[in-house]
């Protein structure tokens, strides 16, 4: 017996034949005797079949509609074809009356059409273009950006965050993430020592006449006449660099610059499908001979001597390890190439309230005269 038969309308029937002896075999309605036995069944089994198909129809019988209401339905059916009939002949009727040019819906008089006139499309404006920027000086006081290697079948997107690394081949530091890479390009390059005399403050746009509009000095951003006003109220996102004595820096600016073009123009190319090459970025800095050398720069790590949020703290680029995070220090590589000069946070709090006392009077000399720069004041007595 096929499974499905246990599952339909009838399935409880079936389900109570499975659980007898009886042998159930399908045979195909409306056959002749002759027909059934040429299929290979047997004549009792056919003549079973047959009382089934006549006990079947007599029950159909009970339960047919009453013929008084087959015969209204048969003639509401041919009345509503009769009104069809008739509305589409009225119809048709109409529209070729309308049509007839004698008509007077047809001598109405009809609206003209307004000529128009093709005038000649203005000649588009040339577009600002500002002059090429100039090629910076090395040792500026600038990261020289160098992008790393990800995934080859990885394109990353055009807009967004993406993570790739970007790094300077000057002091070898560099930054994970595409949000991050504009504030790692803008920053002071520490390989430089003449960079931590730069004084950075953010102005409106410098705005210079150039062939086609406007452009700014520090940005490059070129502008059409129409918006000159607005650029002009707005700030550019490249600082004004000056030194300790107040004299601009026109050789750091330029490079800035050139660090977020040449961010913008490898996002272009990393999205672009079918590049074979990176776009050659404009010059900043020249570039070196080979790969740059990673070199690990151990931190000058100093223990606190009592339990409490700061566990550790490098005296040297002013990292310090959290009860949190109490391998951040020891797992990590020092990232600045000098000494700094301030402490800042809880790492400056632990230092003078004598947390570092106990470990600084068994440290290296260099480490003492660091903390000593930092503001810490040596023990006197034993």
């Amino acid at each position: 017996m096929p499974p499905h038969w246990a599952e339909g309308i009838n399935g409880d029937l079936w389900r109570l034949v499975q659980r007898t002896d009886l042998v159930v075999e399908w045979i195909p309605s409306h056959l002749t005797l002759d027909e059934a036995v040429a299929l290979g069944h047997d004549a009792t089994d056919w003549a079973g079949n047959c009382a089934v198909d006549i006990a079947a129809g007599q029950l159909a019988t009970l339960i047919d509609v009453d013929p008084d209401i087959v015969a209204q339905r048969d003639r509401q059916i041919q009345a509503l074809t009769i009104v069809h009939g008739v509305i589409a002949a009225v119809e048709e009727a109409v529209l070729c009356v309308h049509h007839d040019p004698k008509h007077p819906i047809a001598k109405r008089r009809k609206r003209r059409k307004r000529l128009v006139l093709r005038r000649p499309k203005r000649r588009a404006r040339p577009r600002p273009a500002p002059p090429a920027i100039a090629p910076a000086t090395p040792a500026c006081g600038v990261h020289s950006l160098a992008f790393g290697h990800g995934p080859p079948h990885v394109r990353p997107p055009e807009k967004g965050n993406f993570s790739w690394p970007v790094h300077c081949t000057e002091c070898i530091q560099g930054v994970t993430g595409t949000g991050r890479w504009r504030a790692f390009a803008l920053s002071r390059c520490p390989a430089i020592p003449a960079a931590a005399h730069h004084r950075r403050h953010l102005e409106t746009h410098d705005l210079v006449r150039c062939a086609g509009g406007w452009y700014c000095c520090r940005c490059h951003r070129a502008v059409s006449s129409s918006q000159h006003a607005t650029a002009g109220r707005q700030r550019c996102h490249i600082p004004v660099v000056t030194n300790g004595a107040g004299i601009a820096q026109p050789a750091a600016v330029a490079a800035l610059c050139a660090n977020v073009l040449a961010l913008a123009a490898w996002r272009t190319w990393a999205a672009s499908p079918g590049t074979v090459a990176p776009p050659a970025p404009p010059p900043v800095a020249p570039a070196p001979a080979g790969p740059p050398l990673l070199v690990w720069h151990a931190h000058w790590r100093v223990r606190t001597q009592h339990d409490g949020n700061v566990q550790d703290v490098c005296l040297r680029c002013g990292a310090w390890s959290s009860r949190r995070e109490p391998r951040r220090v020891q797992a990590s590589a020092c990232t600045y190439g000098a000494p700094i000069t301030a402490l800042t946070g809880s790492a400056h709090a632990v230092l003078l309230a004598g947390s570092l006392d106990a470990a600084l009077t068994v440290a290296p000399r260099a480490w003492v005269d660091q903390a000593i720069l930092l503001g810490w004041t040596p023990l006197r007595g034993g």
